[in-house]
């Protein structure tokens, strides 16, 4: 049996969040903003959580300009040493919860054996995890190839190596608390059907890495929704309050100099996304 590691757990919240926020139409993934007062040009780079190593690209310029921005803001400060303890706090279940409690006795041994025999998880570990999480560690098992790196990661790198600061939209609270707004016996449906099929995750996964290298974010759009069909029920939590939530730090931020901010890239776009807003705004937001 396997457990997963803290930095794993992570990656999978990251992953999920991602999944349920590709849903633009934009075929630029990077872009400027500018205006309304701005006294230096800010930027926007849409990423993907999870990419394999062998298809991880940067639009020409990005780094460049990444070190010459007075700062890195993504969704989360991924430096705060305190963020792992945070993150295996608020991915359990409150009230001393448990896995067994979602389903019925059958239905919670079949879901246990898929579990340990197909993903040779040791189910004794993730008994207090809330099952929309543990859902998401699924599909990392299942990732196979080379390899995968993070863009938040190479960005955080890339800006500490400039002693950049690193700064974050929301905190690890939100963003558990907006995946939270799915009930539990929907998240414990949920995960129940993808443990029967150990493999609907990488190919979910594969085919939003192919649309996301082609720069096709609306084919994510309609792609992540059949994947994900509780998503449309929950899209108000998972997607457009946080976009809403971002744009006055985001224009405090600017104010205050050149600002690089990275995030999912489905919260670019659309009527709710942060591309639009910011323009409502009254910022200029045009690709790089």
């Amino acid at each position: 049996m396997h457990s997963i590691q803290p930095k794993s757990l992570f990656a999978a919240l990251l992953l999920l969040l991602g999944l349920n926020s590709l849903l633009s139409a934009q075929k630029s993934i990077f872009w400027k903003i500018s205006g309304s007062g701005l006294k230096d040009t800010s930027y926007l780079f849409g990423t993907i959580h999870l990419i394999p190593s062998d298809l991880f690209f940067l639009p020409e310029g990005t780094e460049k300009t990444l070190i010459s921005c007075k700062k890195l803001v993504m969704e989360m400060d991924l430096t705060d040493p305190s963020l792992q303890l945070k993150l295996m706090s608020a991915m359990m279940m409150d009230s001393g919860k448990t896995l067994d409690n979602l389903y019925t006795p059958a239905r919670y041994k079949t879901l246990t054996r898929n579990l340990e025999k197909k993903y040779g998880l040791d189910v004794d570990f993730f008994t207090r995890m809330k099952p929309v999480l543990l859902q998401q560690v699924l599909m990392l098992k299942n990732m196979t190839g080379s390899g995968h790196k993070s863009y938040e990661k190479e960005f955080q790198t890339l800006a500490e190596q400039s002693s950049i600061p690193v700064l974050g939209l929301e905190t690890i609270d939100d963003q558990v608390r907006a995946l939270s707004s799915m009930p539990l016996k929907k998240q414990a449906e949920s995960l129940f059907r993808t443990a029967k099929k150990p493999y609907a995750g990488e190919r979910a996964f594969r085919k939003m890495v192919a649309l996301y290298v082609a720069q096709d974010l609306e084919g994510m759009l309609s792609g992540i929704s059949k994947e994900n069909p509780d998503f449309k029920e929950y899209e108000d939590a998972l997607l457009k309050n946080r976009n809403k939530n971002w744009i006055d730090p985001m224009r405090t931020m600017m104010s205050e100099g050149s600002v690089f901010f990275a995030v999912g890239a489905g919260h670019l776009g659309g009527k709710n996304g942060v591309i639009a807003l910011l323009k409502a705004e009254g910022f200029n937001v045009t690709p790089f």
